[in-house]
């Protein structure tokens, strides 16, 4: 709910999520009735409330803290929200939204005014007059403290329970330094790894590259695949953490063995500030999928890694001026590469890296940095140390291993990555589930007539006189008039800004883009598929000699792309100076009174759209022809250049 969403009544806004007064606490409401808690305190503190909704703030308030209890209904309402925002802060996970509705709130006013504990996506914001170098641990006490240390970062399961987050290490250096305990699952991923760097320098050439071509399959599928399914399970209907509940591995009645075991795997991996036995099932679980996850990471990498080596050629045919942009191209893939991961991890940290809103609420991430720069960088660009290795190397089967594996990896998000950030963070309602912004009715609110003045005559109380004399002798402080009573009006139709939601779906109806969003039972879009049907039967099923279908379909291709560019060029410039296709709809056909230009212009813009998207496909399509009928596959398609522009033009 947007801060600006408010009602006057605190109960018709609370009640809708599930929230009564004295029957739950904000300890436990989910983030989203947190928001709009604040949010309407927000509101509130600007606009002011009337005496009842004051009185059942308080009233509420009261049952939150026993310190309320000492205010009374002649307080000031805004310094009570100040001190009432400084106490939510010390007790309760306010996630980024919360953070907003909250940043007008001064905190000057308490005492006990802390700053808010830092969410996943906010800023670890450090104690006002902690010293410069002072480390986390020091800053950080128990959670039964006061005030709360600004560096705990607080987690919240999909229970209710909020707890603190300890602070967790990277993968590369809880298992390769020296100074940090192993634990078995560390032993058994350095063993894995290093079987495989015996297996490169002991193994043929030919027998390598075939056996870690398989090896890295595996771990591809594994992570792919694998990950892809456990976590779908996890983020549906919380399938891991409800097997170990189930087999009980945490449960020191039923397995105490399999729970020593695995608390000494995590006791020792982790800082001094984890408490095993304090922390939810859903966070030790989240621990142990961590260390699946990086036998799986870890592996499939330097699988990759030992493929491209034991794969590795320097091509006689080539000049040494593309040898050295080869090998400069390919480091500065590789190089670009390590900066997006190192930078995508520094952004979304352990609790993003490693799938932790799957598990447990930490706020709302913040997709900043690296993330601006490509849409998941993760898996998009992220790859490109892929591209840059096999240009190295200069093999074919290892550019091709590349395109598979990126291949599955934009597989795993579009299957798994985007569905689960949709499930977790809000998905767009289906339009007829929207309410769209509508004009109101506002009418004047006439002043209650008391007694006496119903007793007065009408014309007694429907106008005041002033004489031209006292009208002119009296300032503007002392001729100040007040009506005894306001006639009533007729409701008055006040016009509200359209919103963007409102704009869009009122000029633009799911229309195609190229052929996405087609709906065959309108006309418009069933005209688009015969049109291209036709124009791809052509292409395909022409019988003219050669020499002459490749000129027809130059032709063709050219006269769409003239037309494209030129003539609905020319139409588009023409409308932008002097209105030219609403002017031609407005003189040509009929609209009733009331729509005047609002109904021209949309179906100008209607009319305009499905020309531009029909040029935009026939654009394509005549091209595709001519591309088509000029394509020769020549006998040596498997060697050299012609082998290189067929993986590098499809994927383009």
């Amino acid at each position: 709910m947007r801060c600006g969403a408010v009602q006057s009544d605190l109960w018709g806004l609370l009640l809708p999520h599930g929230i009564r007064g004295g029957a739950l606490a904000p300890s436990t409401w989910t983030v989203t009735q947190l928001s709009s808690w604040y949010a309407f305190l927000h509101d509130t503190k600007v606009k002011g409330v009337s005496k009842d909704t004051w009185s059942m703030l308080l009233e509420f308030l009261k049952t939150v803290d026993p310190q309320f209890t000492a205010y009374d209904e002649e307080a000031a309402w805004p310094s009570i929200i100040d001190d009432y925002v400084a106490w939510a802060r010390e007790h309760y996970v306010m996630s980024r939204h919360c953070n907003t509705c909250l940043r007008d709130f001064p905190v000057g006013s308490c005492d006990r005014a802390q700053p808010v504990p830092a969410m996943s996506g906010s800023l670890r914001h450090r104690k006002p007059g902690a010293p410069e170098g002072q480390s986390q641990s020091q800053q950080t006490g128990s959670a039964s403290e006061a005030p709360a240390k600004s560096s705990i970062v607080y987690g919240k399961t999909p229970d209710g329970t909020v707890f603190p987050v300890p602070t967790t290490h990277d993968v590369l250096t809880a298992l390769f330094h020296p100074s940090y305990p192993k634990s078995h699952l560390d032993i058994l991923n350095l063993a894995l790894l290093g079987a495989q760097l015996v297996a490169f320098w002991s193994l043929p050439r030919a027998t390598a590259r075939t056996a870690f071509l398989l090896y890295f399959a595996f771990w591809r599928l594994a992570y792919n695949l694998g990950l892809g399914i456990v976590l779908t399970k996890q983020s549906k209907r919380r399938w891991m953490v409800k097997q170990v509940r189930q087999r009980g591995w945490l449960d020191p009645a039923r397995r105490p063995a399999a729970r020593n075991w695995i608390r000494k795997q995590l006791q020792g991996k982790m800082g001094a500030d984890y408490k095993f036995d304090d922390l939810p099932l859903e966070y030790n679980t989240w621990l142990l999928f961590r260390q699946l996850v990086d036998i799986i990471l870890l592996n499939d990498f330097l699988a990759y890694c030992m493929f491209a080596f034991a794969s590795f050629r320097v091509p006689t045919d080539l000049h040494s001026f593309v040898h050295a942009l080869r090998w400069i191209g390919g480091i500065f893939l590789i190089v670009f590469n390590l900066w997006v991961k190192t930078e995508a991890h520094h952004v979304v940290k352990d609790y993003g890296w490693y799938w932790g809103d799957v598990f447990f609420e930490r706020g709302a991430l913040i997709f900043d940095g690296v993330f601006e720069m490509a849409p998941h960088p993760m898996y998009s660009v992220g790859y490109a140390g892929y591209y840059g290795l096999s240009m190295i190397v200069g093999s074919y089967p290892v550019l091709f291993a590349s395109l598979a594996a990126h291949a599955a990896q934009f597989a795993f998000l579009n299957f798994f990555e985007n569905p689960h950030i949709a499930r977790t963070y809000g998905q767009r309602k289906p339009l007829s589930a929207r309410t769209p912004i509508q004009e109101k009715l506002q009418s004047p609110v006439v002043e209650a007539e008391t007694p006496h003045r119903r007793a007065e005559s009408e014309s007694d109380t429907a106008t005041a006189v002033v004489s031209e004399s006292e009208a002119d002798g009296a300032s503007d402080s002392e001729c100040t008039f007040i009506p005894d009573r306001e006639r009533p009006r007729s409701p008055k139709r006040a016009k509200r800004k359209m919103s963007q939601h409102d704009l869009l779906n009122k000029y633009f109806h799911k229309d195609p883009v190229g052929l996405r969003n087609l709906d065959l039972f309108r006309a418009s879009d069933f005209k688009l598929v015969l049109v291209v049907l036709y124009a791809g039967v052509a292409v395909l099923g022409s019988s003219l000699p050669q020499s002459a279908i490749v000129p027809l379909h130059f032709v063709h291709a050219l006269a769409w792309r003239c037309f494209h560019s030129f003539v609905l060029g020319y139409i588009l410039k023409a409308q932008s100076q002097s209105k030219f296709l609403v002017r031609h709809f407005l003189k040509h056909y009929y609209y009733p009174t009331g729509q005047g230009d609002s109904g021209a212009v949309n179906d100008a813009f209607d009319n305009w759209k499905e020309v531009y998207n029909l040029s935009t496909c026939m654009i394509y399509v005549s091209f595709f022809g001519m591309a088509w009928q000029s394509y020769v596959l020549t006998p040596d398609w498997t060697a050299g250049d012609q082998l290189l522009r067929h993986p590098l033009g499809m994927p383009v």
